[in-house]
Order: structure tokens, then C-alpha cells, then sequence
């Protein structure tokens, strides 16, 4: 891989999706592993996560196969979008556009109604309303690392985000607003920069969002594609 700017970008993107992924699965007791250039779950993943992510462009797809090879449905993480696993009887389950915004390197005045969650109740009206029950446990209410971001308007939740850090970035998933005309993309940076001033935010996104995104000062780096083995919903 390039030490371009771009390249570098990419690869903070890729690697706070890769500690997203081991936080997630350590909150849950499941077990992983790391086999070459490629991340492999060793027990089912939790709900709309992958069973393995490439962590290097131009991955052998007959050796991806061979290593993810399992008898359930599942789904892999293709970071570069370069492995052609419809030769092993994949297919494309999403594409999407990973993104980074630089640091503003001064701090961000949180918008009204932002906040940070830190109640199991609230954790579960963020989780129902984002239709993510059970997939971040109380647990994750203790991680210094993560911080789980709701919107309120008159008492309402209506908005959300996950930060978590720890590397070169600082990833930012799971943007939800309970109306997509709600979302504001450029509060949801000012919420981040809020608690992480000092530090880039890197995540992915496709469609609506993708569009947002973009608009309130990230920037595409790269194609984060998805393959299902056969029905997959992660």
C-alpha cells in the first residue's frame, strides 16, 4: 500500500472499522482471529457484522474463500472492494464510499440537544429507535473509548451516532435520525469535534447519507464493499 495522503486516510478508516469490530465482538464474548491480511470471526458475529474483513488491497479470492469458508450464510468485509468473490458464489450486498473529515484542531461547540448517553435506559431508546437492540450491550456504557451520541428535540430522541477511538482516527458509525430529513450532518460532526477535537473522523456511508456526508466536509477515500453468501442482512 501507497504512504499517499489519500492512502493513509484509507487506511485509518479501515483500521477504526477493524477495532470497531473487535470492541463489538469483545463486548459480546465472541471470539476472533487475525490470519494474514485477513480478520476472521471464529463465532457468529453480532447482528449486521461481517464474518471477516481484508485489511490489504489484491487479496488472493480463492485463498479470502478458503479462509472465511463456513456452512451458515454470511457476509465479508472486501475494504478495497478488489477481491472477486462472485467467482465463489458471493454476491455484492452493498457498496459503499469510506469517508474522512480532517480535524478542525480547535474545539467544537456541541449543538442544542446533543448529548452523550450514559444510562442503560437510554441506551436502549437509542438501540430501539435505531433498530440495533442488543447489539451494543450495557457494557459498552464503560468503554472510555466509545461514546454513544443521542439528539433530543422536546424530550424526544431523534437522532444518534457511536464515536469510538483508540487509533490514527476517530471512527464514527451508526448515524441515525428517526426522519432522514432530520439528519444534520453538519451537527453530527460538531457533536463529534465536541468530545474529539484533536482528531480526524473517519467512517462509510452509501446513499442519503453518503450525500450528507459529503456535504458537511467529509471526503470520499475509497469503495468499502460487502459480498453475502447468500441472504446475509449484515
Amino acid at each position: 500500500m501507497s504512504t499517499s495522503g489519500r492512502d493513509r486516510r484509507l487506511g485509518a478508516a479501515i483500521e477504526a472499522s477493524r477495532r470497531w469490530y473487535e470492541m463489538t465482538f469483545a463486548l459480546h464474548g465472541k471470539r476472533f482471529r487475525q490470519r494474514g491480511d485477513i480478520w476472521v470471526a471464529l463465532d457468529e458475529p453480532p447482528a449486521f457484522h461481517s464474518s471477516a474483513i481484508t485489511l490489504s488491497p489484491s487479496l488472493d479470492p480463492d485463498i479470502v474463500a478458503a479462509v472465511v469458508a463456513r456452512p451458515n450464510d454470511h457476509s465479508v468485509a472486501d475494504t478495497f472492494a478488489d477481491v472477486a468473490l462472485d467467482q465463489h458464489g458471493y454476491t455484492v450486498f452493498f457498496d459503499a464510499t469510506w469517508v474522512h473529515a480532517s480535524k478542525p484542531g480547535r474545539p467544537s461547540q456541541r449543538p442544542p440537544g446533543w448529548t452523550v448517553v450514559d444510562t442503560v435506559a437510554a441506551l436502549e431508546v437509542w438501540s430501539t429507535a435505531h433498530d440495533y437492540v442488543e447489539v451494543l450491550p450495557a457494557a459498552v456504557l464503560a468503554l472510555r473509548e466509545v461514546d454513544v451520541l443521542a439528539r433530543y428535540d422536546d424530550g424526544e430522541m431523534t437522532a444518534g451516532a457511536v464515536l469510538h477511538a483508540g487509533g490514527p482516527a476517530v471512527g464514527l458509525s451508526n448515524v441515525w435520525a428517526s426522519s432522514a430529513d432530520e439528519l444534520d450532518w453538519a451537527e453530527v460532526l460538531a457533536a463529534s469535534w465536541s468530545l474529539h477535537p484533536d482528531d480526524d473522523l473517519v467512517g462509510y456511508e452509501r446513499g442519503r447519507d453518503l450525500t450528507g456526508a459529503l456535504g458537511a466536509g467529509f471526503t470520499g477515500v475509497g469503495t468499502h464493499r460487502v459480498w453475502a453468501s447468500s441472504t446475509s442482512d449484515r
